[in-house]
Formats: structure tokens, C-alpha cells, sequence
């Protein structure tokens, strides 16, 4: 099959180490779809790394979205994981606007209660909405603010990576080294907003849990 080389090579180096920014990633998969005629071939010509076929259909319908949208997500300001709850308000390029300018910056799991909430209300003032979300959100929630966290570690820490970081380490309880990080020269602060039963569990295991916090960001942070 030729000309299939250059958007084969995209979407693997994204399927396998997520490389490419989403827009590249839906202008190959669009290319494969022409080229091959179906998703299920397309996948195929991928070996094996793109297992549902599905996938490819999804990721050229990316290119449905608002030009000022795709910008949002190749700029790293909405998370490459609500690409498929965006899509599924492609048909409205006005309000898929207006969901993804409300949505920048914010953790996944609370962009997608607003979409969900956008999809199936008849109200599309999104931004009431969101607001309404936000303050139930905001009651299941904590705010730590964590001083002294390495700069050079934590200037781009997500609020995912550290809660993601928070799961794993809730499963061993092994108190972190942090003796092993050695000297830091410039500190920041770092403001984490964490599940109250997170922060149950932690408060159980320490009197500081903000400080507990912070030792485990660091070792993870030094780990990777």
C-alpha cells in the first residue's frame, strides 16, 4: 500500500509512547482511512499496536472539532484523554467550543462530570454548569498547599500525575527516602486538591498529611 508509511509511523510512536500532538495523530489516522478504506484495515496495517479499529475512526473525527479546540489539546491545556467526550459533541461546533474553553486546565475525571452534564441537560450555559459541578466537586474535595516542593521537579506536575502518584503509593504505605533526593537550591509551592477519602487515609497514617504529601511527591518525582 502506498504513501501509508509516514501516518503508520504517527500513529505508532502515539499508540506506543503517546509522541505526536493529537492534531498530527487525526491527519494520519484520516490519511490511513482514505488509504485502506475501513478501520478495521487501517488498524491491521498498524501490526498490532492499534488494537480497537475503532480508535481510528475516533481520532479522525478530531479534525471535526473547531480549529481554536484542537489548538487546546496540541497545546498540552486540555488532557489528550477527553479527545472521545469532546468528539461526541463534534456536531455542535459552538458548544463543543464552548465545553472545551471551560474545561482547560482541569483534572479528567472533573472535565468529564461537566461534559456528561453539558450532554444530557437541556440548559447549554456552560458556564453555570460548570460552576454548579464545580461546587459539588469542591465538597468532595481538600485543598493542601504544599511548601518548599523542588522546582526543578514539579514545574510541570498535573494535578493527575500527583493524585495518580498518591494511589500508588496508598497501596505499599512505605514511608518515602526522602534523604535520597539530595540537596535542592530552588523550592515553590504547590497547591493539590485531593478526594476527601484520599486525604482521610493519608490524616490516618500521619498528623501532617500535607507533609507526608509532599515527601512522597518528591520521591516520585526523583524516581521519574
Amino acid at each position: 500500500m502506498p504513501n501509508d508509511q509516514k501516518p503508520l509511523a504517527i500513529i505508532i510512536a502515539y499508540f506506543r509512547k503517546r509522541e505526536g500532538t493529537p492534531s498530527k495523530v487525526a491527519e494520519a489516522c484520516k490519511r490511513l482511512l482514505d488509504l485502506y478504506g475501513s478501520p478495521s484495515e487501517a488498524a491491521k496495517a498498524t501490526g498490532g499496536i492499534v488494537k480497537k479499529p475503532e480508535s481510528i475512526s475516533v481520532w479522525a473525527r478530531f479534525l471535526d472539532l473547531p480549529e481554536e479546540t484542537r489548538e487546546l489539546f496540541d497545546d498540552g491545556k486540555i488532557s489528550r484523554s477527553l479527545v472521545y467526550d469532546l468528539i461526541s459533541l463534534a456536531q455542535d461546533q459552538e458548544l463543543v467550543s464552548d465545553v472545551a474553553n471551560a474545561v482547560v486546565g482541569m483534572q479528567c475525571k472533573d472535565a468529564i462530570r461537566i461534559i456528561q452534564e453539558v450532554k444530557k441537560s437541556k440548559n447549554t450555559d456552560v458556564l453555570s454548569i460548570k460552576k454548579r459541578i464545580m461546587d459539588e466537586i469542591d465538597k468532595e474535595h481538600v485543598y493542601l498547599a504544599l511548601i518548599g516542593l523542588p522546582y526543578d521537579l514539579c514545574k510541570g506536575l498535573t494535578q493527575d500525575e500527583a493524585i495518580e502518584a498518591l494511589d500508588k503509593w496508598l497501596k505499599t504505605k512505605k514511608r518515602p527516602n526522602v534523604k535520597a533526593i539530595g540537596d535542592i537550591k530552588e523550592l515553590k509551592p504547590f497547591i493539590i486538591k485531593i478526594p476527601k477519602s484520599t486525604y482521610l487515609q493519608l490524616r490516618s497514617i500521619s498528623r501532617n498529611p500535607a507533609d507526608l504529601i509532599k515527601e512522597i511527591l518528591m520521591v516520585r518525582l526523583r524516581e521519574n
